[in-house]
């Protein structure tokens, strides 16, 4: 029977990519400390390479200028990009994306949100987050894939890519990890978009937002942070659809949460009729006991019929 496996954010941490959210904060801090320092942007690069961050942050700031002049211009006076680092440092959220997702849906259904008062600024201010760390994903993946290319096959997630083969991949992250570091001629869904050099803030092609509005007057108004609007703009047509319609399949859920944020799609994925085994890699019990937990909340009274089909895998 073919394969199908599923990839979250964790996927692509497996194989050390800069790609959780703490890390992007990290780099931003990093970033804007330097950025604004006259002596280091006046000097041909950081001199420190101690760290592989550096040396990715040295080819950024001094060998891609233009990218690094549009990047320091979205974050700055960013009213998002504030005010989730304002609350990972206060609330201590997670390491997720998703937990970025839920302060979305959390501010978007407060009805005296401040963010909101200013309805134009906020959407503005979250498309130039989106292209920020658009830009980010593809050069600093890019940049990272280069060194890690060179020790990928003695990473456990080589490993167990290789038990797997898969014939297709939904991809729920915007890089391109599988098909760098496995075989580019599978096909890959890119559900929430592929992050890429050429687009600006009006043509950003990755989703990030909510899967829905509870307030009815906001539906309409606040539609541009919900994912299926940003598919829609993005032209974005789920492949998965069309596999799940001519075969059956083992379905391999790597690195993802099953969290409610990606509601929609994993429901329709997870009951549909062509998915045979599902094979879920965790953490440990823990991971699997709250990923079973995410699976009941997302599909309700038919999650015990999801449930006997899971086998958990150690990763």
């Amino acid at each position: 029977m073919e394969n199908i496996l599923l990839v979250g954010n964790g996927f692509d941490i497996a194989h050390e990519l800069p790609t959780s959210y703490l890390t992007y904060a990290e780099y931003v801090d990093t970033f804007e400390r330097l950025f604004h320092n006259p002596i280091i942007m006046e000097s041909s690069g950081l001199n420190i390479t101690a760290k592989p961050k550096y040396n990715y942050l040295d080819t950024f700031m001094f060998a891609l200028e233009d990218q690094r002049d549009e990047f320091a211009k979205l974050l700055d006076d960013n009213i998002w990009n504030i005010f989730f680092r304002e609350k990972y440092g206060r609330l201590k959220i997670g390491d997720y994306w998703y937990d970025l997702e839920n302060l979305i849906k959390l501010e978007v259904n407060d009805r005296s949100s401040k963010i909101l008062e200013d309805y134009d600024r906020a959407i503005y201010d979250f498309n130039r987050f989106r292209r920020a760390f658009e830009i980010y994903i593809y050069y600093f993946t890019e940049l990272a894939m280069g060194n890690i290319y060179k020790y990928v096959k003695k990473l456990d997630v080589y490993r167990h890519m290789k038990d797997i083969t898969p014939q297709y991949i939904i991809n729920y992250n915007y890089s391109n990890t599988f098909s760098r570091f496995y075989d580019s001629m599978i096909e890959v869904d890119y559900l929430h978009g592929h992050a890429e050099a050429r687009w600006g803030t009006d043509t950003c092609n990755i989703v990030f937002g909510i899967n829905e509005i509870s307030i009815d007057e906001r539906k309409e108004t606040c539609k541009e942070f919900t994912k299926k609007w940003q598919m829609n703009e993005a032209g974005i047509k789920p492949k998965y659809k069309e596999w799940l319609c001519n075969g059956k399949y083992n379905l391999h859920v790597y690195g993802h949460s099953l969290d409610e944020t990606d509601k929609e799609s994993l429901r329709e994925i997870l009951l549909s009729e062509a998915i045979n085994q599902i094979y879920i890699w965790v953490l440990d019990e823990k991971d699997g006991l709250r990923k079973l937990n995410n699976i009941s909340s997302i599909i309700g009274e038919k999650a015990e019929v999801v449930k006997e089909k899971i086998m958990f895998n150690k990763i």
